[in-house]
């Protein structure tokens, strides 16, 4: 996110984060960059606006894939947003960029995002796929790969590790 509105004169970062100790790096990593250029929403996308059990680590420590929206011993209830209700509501801009990274709730953002990705100024999403993760929303990569072509992406599976890709949706 710094990176991108260090390096983009007009654009508007947008980031989304439910978990707390993340979200305490993310004002401080934004405050020392670009903060004008950075939004930060301390939600969780989803397909529903309300609340969601999201798992965190034992330790409440930052740090990558560190929660995922789901039950576990350590849970906590964490607020949720349709990404398209807060763009109807003008609480944030409508995407032309996206990255989607939320340990295998891929499906959950997407259906929630469904009106601005469909929408011809959305030109670009990668989302990091977990397919162990997926088949908890009755999802797989294929499935996400044919949901995009079918919103007028071209699209391409970048290998990550493990079991793990990284969708690439392509509008020309």
């Amino acid at each position: 996110s710094c990176f991108v509105a260090n390096k983009c004169d007009r654009c508007q970062v947008v980031e989304f984060e439910p978990y707390p100790p993340n979200i305490t790096e993310l004002k401080e990593n934004a405050e020392l960059n670009n903060p004008k250029r950075i939004s930060i929403f301390e939600i969780a996308l989803s397909d529903t606006s309300g609340t969601m059990s999201f798992s965190t680590p034992e330790e409440p420590t930052p740090g990558h894939g560190t929660g995922a929206i789901t039950d576990s011993p350590t849970s906590e209830s964490v607020r949720t947003m349709r990404g398209d209700e807060l763009i109807s509501n003008d609480e944030a801009p409508p995407p032309n960029i996206v990255k989607i990274d939320v340990e295998g709730a891929e499906p959950l953002v997407s259906d929630g995002l469904r009106k601005a990705l469909s929408d011809d100024s959305c030109r670009l999403v990668f989302c990091e796929l977990h397919p162990s993760e997926l088949s908890e929303y009755d999802y797989d990569t294929s499935k996400m790969v044919t949901e995009f072509e079918q919103m007028g992406y071209d699209v391409e599976l970048h290998e990550r590790w493990g079991d793990a890709h990284v969708l690439e949706a392509r509008r020309e």
